[in-house]
Formats: structure tokens, sequence, C-alpha cells
């Protein structure tokens, strides 16, 4: 007995040697799942319990300091709060595994925008890019007990309005839209024709510790670069699949590792065992490997989303202990993107694994104002949403914020293929990507960390079809007559003009190609304005002439673009969506409440004119919410009837808009309580029968 209880102790103090190499980076939430957070106005320092991650307007809102910004005219109520700064802190203890490590940082994964980070009151982070990820070692500051986290957020509107200000001063002219292009920040936040003007601050991402000794794996990167079909004599394809990534790793010292890499469906077989030399700092290891398979990736109604799971091991050469484990799951896919001179034009149509395939969809825009309450489970409904419906592609807007990584994962499996803007939108971006902006004073967010994350994180993802460089950025410059409006002169449309191509044409693609991206990339869309004939015969189309021209919807079918990527008909959603933020008095069609959700500057006149034009009649309220969502339904079946049924002219629909960041009239297919609309069962039903 008493050998089997030694053997037995020695046996669970090598499990738990074990367990501790393995968990080499370890991590400790600083959330208010794990620590006591509070904010206070900069002013008056009167603390209040906050949520993080959260955002300065709901945490007013639950400490009973502002009414529902949602509910009928309190958007106005609440402007005041972007107007002062606004501070959080938190006070914690480290976690014992956590403090033993070499290295401990401070990993903040967003910041909403401006913000101070004081760490036992030492300044280790100066954020100005709300689409950033931020991460610092703070080891030396920290203590094992009684730490302080002070995060101090300054009025993003001021200091957006302090740098256009003082562009102008240098320049001499203003740009379009104001400060909010001076800000990299969720453009919708100043307001849009379908969102209210909130403009958030706060940790709206979580916050956490990351320790480290020796090294940590940042990351690991995985693309196909090739696939082609096997000779056999199976009935089942096999298919010839050549991969491509890389390894980035942080290491303390210099040191040599092995590493392995495996397909968990075989993991006893390696398909790299390597060793690695690591410098002192950041180390990129590039790799290549090929193997067969017969389970390609493929978009949702062209096969399955069949996903590989890769595992890499890290471990010492000399005595073979783990020191890190990570598990990468990618889809085995080519995409291309075919821009063909032909009859009509040029071709604007995506193949999958080399196989042409039709583009159904929507627009994505954020799914709440308020970021942080969008949950797993709201993700995961839409998600299923988009491939009952029988669509295969979303495009993400320009004007909201990057997808979360769950929205990205359940894309992922469900074969659902991003079309991804970055985030610009509508507007002239100031030179940010420089490193010194004309040798001026303006304080611009540099967007190059943006960029660099965000293509890293994105670009993982099978699911991934295309890079944008922005939102109707190039259309807007060459057709909404900015040039007149802000008076410039020849010399000053030169140099906006030359702003614009050096990110878009220039700066865009050469971090695309620093990072081995292999996929493509478009500067803009669309890059012809639909008034213009081009528009429907080459690239891709964001046709209004329905909606802001009052074009009969029957126009759809005289003008089939090449590519659909916008287009659209207003309603208002149900009834049981409408009681979340109105009261009984405002269920008529003069209420304030009501008409402070309808944001488009006619929308109720276009509305009452489409429907008095196609004889939908109203009798109430209630039947004049049935009549516009019928309105929606009618129009859009009609145009993607006519674009499906072009003798592939066209390839692709995407609606504006799949969702809703609030509850109000716009022209989503699925509205802010996710309740699907007429137009959402109506495509169902035509994407089943084609």
């Amino acid at each position: 007995m008493y050998f089997k209880l030694i053997n037995l102790f020695f046996v669970c103090l090598l499990v738990f040697q074990s367990a501790i190499l393995k968990a080499q980076t370890v991590s400790q939430s600083l959330n208010s799942d794990r620590v006591n957070w509070t904010f206070y106005d900069a002013a008056k320092q009167k603390y209040f319990a906050a949520n993080v991650p959260g955002t300065i307007h709901t945490d007013l809102l639950s400490n009973n300091l502002i009414p529902d910004p949602f509910f009928e005219a309190n958007e106005k109520k609440v402007q005041w709060v972007d107007t002062l700064d606004w501070s959080y802190n938190c006070q914690f203890n480290v976690d014992a595994n956590v403090f033993n490590q070499s290295h401990i940082e401070l990993q903040l994964d967003g910041l909403d925008t401006y913000a101070d980070v004081l760490v036992n009151n030492q300044l280790v982070v100066k954020s100005d890019n709300m689409f950033c990820e931020w991460k610092v070692d703070v080891k030396q500051y920290l203590k094992e007990t009684g730490n302080r986290l002070q995060i101090n957020f300054h009025s993003a509107v001021r200091r957006a309005k302090l740098n256009a200000a003082q562009y102008k001063k240098e320049r001499g002219y203003d740009l379009p839209e104001g400060e909010r292009v001076f800000i990299r920040k969720a453009q919708y936040h100043f307001g849009w024709d379908f969102a209210p003007r909130l403009v958030t601050c706060g940790i709206w991402k979580k916050v956490q510790l990351t320790a480290w000794s020796n090294f940590t794996v940042n990351a690991i990167q995985l693309q196909t670069e090739s696939i082609k079909l096997t000779d056999g004599a199976s009935k089942k394809k096999n298919y010839y699949i050549n991969e491509s990534g890389s390894i980035t790793i942080n290491s303390d010292k210099e040191m040599e590792i092995q590493w392995t890499l495996s397909n968990v469906k075989d993991p006893s077989t390696p398909i790299i065992s390597n060793p690695i030399l690591l410098k002192k700092g950041m180390n990129t290891i590039p790799f290549t490997f090929s193997t067969n398979s017969s389970d390609l990736w493929w978009s949702n109604g062209s096969g399955n989303a069949n996903l590989q799971t890769f595992n890499f091991l890290f471990f010492t050469k000399k005595d073979k202990v783990i020191y890190a484990e990570k598990k990468v799951q990618t889809g085995y896919r080519t995409i291309e993107l075919i821009q063909d001179k032909d009859s009509i034009g040029a071709s604007f149509y995506f193949k999958i694994n080399g196989k042409a395939i039709y583009c159904k969809g929507a627009n994505f825009v954020p799914m709440d104002v308020f970021l942080p309450r969008v949950k797993t489970s709201d993700y995961r409904r839409l998600a299923q949403q988009v491939k009952d419906g029988g669509m295969n592609m979303l495009r993400i807007w320009g004007g909201g914020v990057y997808p979360d990584e769950t929205f990205l994962h359940l894309c992922d499996s469900m074969g659902i293929l991003i079309w991804q803007d970055f985030m610009f939108a509508c507007a002239p971006t100031p030179p940010m990507f420089k490193e010194k902006h004309l040798n001026s004073n303006i304080q611009l967010p540099h967007v190059a960390e943006e960029l660099t994350q965000q293509v890293n994180r994105i670009g993982r993802h099978p699911c991934l079809a295309l890079w944008c460089g922005n939102n109707e950025v190039e259309e807007g410059w060459k057709n909404w007559g900015w040039q007149t409006a802000f008076h410039y002169t020849n010399k000053d449309s030169a140099v906006v003009w030359n702003d614009y191509q050096e990110l878009f044409n220039d700066y865009l693609p050469s971090v695309l190609k620093s990072m081995n991206s292999n996929v493509p990339y478009v500067s803009s869309s669309p890059q012809i304005g639909w008034g213009h004939t081009e528009s429907w015969k080459q690239g891709d189309s964001h046709y209004w002439g329905v909606w802001w021209g009052m074009e009969p919807y029957e126009t759809y079918g005289k003008k089939v673009p090449r590519f659909a990527s916008e287009f659209g008909m207003q309603s208002w959603p149900a009834r049981s969506t409408l009681k979340t933020f109105l009261t009984d008095s405002s269920f008529n069609l003069k209420a304030p409440g009501l008409l402070n959700h309808q944001k488009h500057p006619t929308g109720m006149e276009n509305l009452n004119s489409y429907l008095k034009m196609y004889s939908l009649h109203y009798i109430d309220f209630d039947s004049y919410l049935t009549a516009t969502q019928q309105l929606q339904a009618d129009a859009m079946r009609y145009a993607v009837n006519a674009q499906f049924y072009s003798k592939k002219r066209c390839m692709g629909s995407l609606l504006w808009q799949l969702n809703d960041c609030w509850p109000g009239a716009s022209w989503s297919m699925i509205d802010y309580c996710g309740k699907p609309k007429l137009v959402y069962w109506d495509l169902k039903s035509f994407y089943a029968h084609n």
C-alpha cells in the first residue's frame, strides 16, 4: 500500500508538471466576472458601478443616470454624454500562476476610443483607435496584491473636432462629413440613415492579463495555395492540396525548440516536424506542406463547409517537454474574383475551388449601437437565419466595425462567404497611414497597426472571400458634388484625391502583399456611381435609383448590374419590435417618438409615395406596417428575380441590409429584435427553388 501511494504521488506530480509546462501561456480575466469596476465623470468624480466589457451609455443606463436612449425620442436627451471625459477603475490581485511568469502582458482587446491606460499610476498605453488590440508588458509595475488599473477616456467628439479644425487651418478647407473622418471609430455611431447618433466610449472588449515564460506563440496563419483533382478510380473525388502558413513567436532569449504539425484526424502522423532556432524578440517562421483530401470547403448551397483542425505542438528539442499547444481550424478552398472583359463590359464574379458561384446574401451592419450587448447567442441566431435563408455571402459594411471572432467562426462552419470592407465609409480620409501627417500638428490616429491586426485576424478564416478598401468613397468623390460644396480649388481636389489613391490603391494593397494574403482585393465598392451606364456593365453596383431616385422598382429589370452589392427598399419592423421602444400613444404616423426612429431625411415621404405607386392601401397603423413590409418584399423579390435570371450577366445579389443596430425603420430583412420581415421569407422561398 505504501509503495502504491508513493507511485501515485509521482504519477500525479508528473501530470501536474506536464500541465504547468503545457500551459506555457496563462491568462487572468480582468472583466467584471473577476473584478469590480467603477466609472466616474472626470469632472465630478462620483463613482458608480460599471460593466466590462461595456459602454458609457449602458453603464449610465444601468445606474439610472440617463433614460433609455432607444426609447421614444430619448436619443436627443443624451447627446451631452459624448462631450465629457470618463474614467474607469478597478483593483485586482494577480493570480500566483500568472505572477510567477517572466512576462505579464496587459491585453486590451478594444478601447473606444481615445484613452490613457495606467497600471499603478504608470502610463502604459495611449489608445487612439477603436479597432486595435493593445498589448503591453506590465510585469515591472505589478504587485501580487492591491493593483490598480485606471483607464481615462477623452471625449472622442472633442478630439476629432480639434483635428478637423487643425486640418482646415493647415490645408485651408474641410473634408466632407465633419469630425467623424478624423477618428478611427465606428462611423455609424455618429448617426446614419438607419442609425441614431450615439457616440459611445468605454472598454468595449475583454481585458485580461496574459503571462508567459521563455516564449509565446502569438499567431498562426494557414491558407490554401492550390487545389488539384487527382487521378483515381474512387467514386469520391480526391484532391492534391498545397498549403502555406506562418508562425509568429515572441521569445525572451535565443533558444532551440522543436515543432510539429498534424491533422487531428490523424494525430499520430505529423505532417511537419522541424527544429526552430529562436532569436530574442519576434520570430516569423514560414512553412508549406501538401496533403490529399476529398473534403473541400464550400459555400452554403454548393457543398459542405468542411473544416480541418490542425494541432501545433512546440517542445524543447532536447527533452521533448511540451511548452505550447495550439489548434488552428481552416478549410481547403481557393477563392478567385474574375473581372474579365466581355461583350457587355467586364465580369465580376467569384470562383470557389475553380467553380463559379452565384452570391446570394445581404449587407451586415453592427447588431447594436452598444456593441457589448451582443451575445454569442445573438450571433448564432443571425448566422443560422442567413444559412436557413439560402444565403451564401455577407458583405461586412465599412461604416461599422470589423466582425467578431465568434461570428467569423460561425460563418466558417456554415459556409457563409465574407466580403470584408475595411472601416472607411462615405467620406475622404486624411492620410492617417503616414508616419507624419505633412509635418503638421494634427494628431491623427495611425491605422497601420489596425490594418495589420485585422488582416492577420480575419485572414485566418476560410469564409473570407474579398478585401474591399472602403464603402462608397470613390463614388462619393466622383458623383456627390463634394468639390463644389466645399469650394475646392483644382489644387485642393488633387491633394484630396492623391491621399485617397495612396491609401486605397497603394498602401492597403502593399499591406496585404506583405502579409502574403491570397484573397482578392478591390479598392472601393462601388467604383462607378449608379447614375452612370457603366455601373451596370462592369464592377459591382450600388443601385439606388430605386428609393433614393424614387424610380419604380421595375427599373431593377432594366438595369441589371454585373454584381449587385447594394440595393434595397425600406420598411418598418413588426409591432412587437415597435413596442420595445414606443408607448401605445406613439403608435401613429405623426408621433415624435416614432418619427425619431425614421433616420432617412425623406423616409416617410418615400414610403408613402411608393405605397401609393403600388396601390398598397392601409386603414390603420398595423396595416401600415404590413403594407411597408409587403412593399419591401415585392420590390426585392422583383430585383433578385431579374438579377438571378439575367443569363449570368449578374452573378451576385447582396441586399441592403441584413439586420439592424436599433429598432426603427430601415432596409433590413431581419429587425433589431431578430424577427424576420416578409422579405426574408419571400427570398428564402426563392433561393430554395433556385
